[in-house]
């Protein structure tokens, strides 16, 4: 009988462990799309910073999403250079900042998706 028990949840295991290689995450992001599938992005974990969590890109649609502490946040049109650079910069958060977000005192950054078509 836990033969069988163990076998059993080995096998609901597996097919977990499987499928979870086919399902896309889902996120909500502000001011844009809810749900949005990850699964044409390339995200990579910000394990450098205390501020950005995760970093997704999507270069076909020049897309990126980014997690600053739990809420997503979407920026549009930006290049692959941008985003190579934000990904291996010494201070994200810095750079981040300086070449990515929206001015503190109000504005549109340059990347904006409120002024941008999101895709």
């Amino acid at each position: 009988m836990l033969k069988r028990v163990l076998g059993a949840v080995v096998a609901v295991a597996v097919a977990f462990i499987l499928a979870g290689t086919a399902l896309a995450e889902k996120i909500c992001v502000k001011y844009g799309q809810c749900p949005l599938d990850l699964s044409s992005f390339d995200c990579r974990d910000a394990t450098r910073s205390s501020f950005i969590g995760q970093v997704c890109y999507d270069a076909d649609q020049t897309f990126m999403v980014v997690l600053l502490r739990d809420i997503y946040y979407p920026y549009c049109a930006i290049d692959e250079a941008t985003v190579e650079a934000f990904l291996t910069a010494p201070s994200m958060g810095r750079f981040y900042n300086e070449n990515i977000r929206s001015p503190l005192g109000g504005g549109y950054g340059p990347f904006d998706c409120r002024v941008r078509p999101m895709p």
